[in-house]
């Protein structure tokens, strides 16, 4: 859309920090490209994975921008900890990261570390159990380039969590505040997808060649990084891998017996 500008990196990680002190004025918007018209008409946000995951961000947004507009999109959890998995294996591939372990190996060391937090901490609500247990929040939300792996990479099955991801930004913003996108509604109708964020931001329609062509550009992107495994072996470790998350998402009632999937916004939007 012609008003909306998006900051270049996509993923600028500014509020995820526990000690982010920078100013938004001189450290934030200057990360967006200039608009050509009046600044005022135009819309400015970016893309931040981590923000959902690190405690204290949907505050320290809060305090600044009570009346923000938040669009939040999801994937089937067990599809999203896939797809993270084969982006920390490109991502850790060459020196100095350490490579990936196989898939299947990853998610049962995950596993073993989030049923003993389970263990720790047997009456805590899984919000609580996220944030003092299963996810590493020093390492995931003070990320530095000189880890030998993303930190993420070691964490990518409990970041799907949701309805414990989605907590803070929950207490800390009304309803009307999110737009909440599955990515299996936007596979479906991108168009419609589209159409109904620009009434959410209230930027009036824009052509139907420009939302074709956003729709379009989205998936011819993506697609190449949804290779599949390359040897029997490897398709074997995914095999199992899948299992193992969809025995672990039911368990902790993420998915349910139908294949759905809870985001904790259900209340909100039904």
């Amino acid at each position: 859309h012609p008003l909306l500008v998006p900051s270049k990196p996509k993923e600028l990680n500014f509020w995820v920090s526990q000690r982010q002190r920078a100013s938004p004025e001189t450290h934030y918007l200057p990360l967006f490209p200039p608009f050509p018209h009046d600044p005022d008409e135009a819309l400015y946000g970016d893309g931040t994975i981590l923000a959902i995951s690190c405690p204290g961000t949907a505050q320290r947004v809060r305090a600044l921008y009570p009346h923000i507009k938040l669009i939040a999109s999801f994937r089937h959890p067990v599809h999203r900890a896939v797809s993270h998995y084969r982006m920390c294996e490109r991502f850790n591939r060459a020196p100095p990261r350490e490579p990936m372990p196989p898939i299947d190996e990853a998610v049962q060391q995950q596993l073993a570390h989030l049923r003993a937090c389970d263990r720790r901490m047997p009456h805590a609500p899984p919000h609580v159990r996220l944030r003092e247990c299963y996810l590493d929040t020093l390492r995931l939300c003070n990320r530095h380039d000189k880890e030998p792996r993303a930190p993420d990479c070691d964490q990518f099955v409990a970041m799907g969590l949701y309805p414990a991801t989605t907590r803070e930004w929950r207490d800390a913003f009304p309803p009307q505040s999110f737009f909440i996108i599955s990515s299996e509604e936007y596979e479906e109708d991108a168009v419609a997808v589209l159409l109904g964020a620009y009434v959410f931001l209230g930027v009036g329609p824009s052509s139907p060649a420009n939302v074709r062509n956003a729709a379009t550009h989205h998936w011819n992107r993506a697609a190449p990084q949804r290779g599949n495994a390359t040897t029997a072996s490897e398709a074997d470790a995914y095999a199992r891998a899948r299992i193992l998350l969809n025995e672990y998402y039911l368990e902790s009632g993420v998915i349910d017996a139908n294949n759905g999937y809870r985001t904790g916004f259900e209340e909100w939007l039904n």
